[in-house]
């Protein structure tokens, strides 16, 4: 019994693991296109290891962020495979923005683009990302 429960907490303890925030950590989430056309409407969030730049259009500003602020965005990565996922080349509607997501974690590295309307899962990514950033709070207060 003692070794089958300790298998089971071995095999536990195996399973993915993004890792903790440090001084590598970098995601970016990056919107662009739509009915603006490319280059006319980006938003996004660059963020190398606390400290995130914030852009819309032509406007930047910097914050630091929290440990817990970067390790909510790593989670969410984990949350749904993000260093397991492809691009995807799909394009709902010929006006829909694309968001690109580049992530480099402690479990490596990953780079996916896709149009908004295509996968909700990522969809929801994407605005969570944004959210936890501080993107979102800061785009409203412009």
């Amino acid at each position: 019994m003692r070794l089958l429960l300790a298998t089971l907490l071995a095999a536990c303890a195996s399973s993915p693991d993004y890792g903790a925030p440090d001084a590598a950590t970098s995601i970016a989430v990056d919107e662009s296109g739509g009915l603006v056309g490319p280059g006319g409407n980006h938003t996004g969030v660059h963020l190398e290891g606390t400290l995130a730049t914030y852009v819309s259009g032509a406007m930047t500003e910097t914050a630091m962020l929290t440990t817990d602020q970067v390790a909510a965005m790593i989670h969410a990565l984990e949350d749904v495979g993000f260093l397991g996922l492809h691009s995807s080349t799909e394009v709902c509607a010929a006006d829909a923005p694309t968001v690109a997501i580049d992530a480099a974690v402690a479990a490596g590295t990953n780079h996916v683009e896709h149009s908004l309307g295509c996968d909700a899962s990522l969809d929801h990514l994407d605005q969570q990302l944004f959210d936890i950033s501080g993107l979102s709070a800061w785009l409203a207060s412009r």
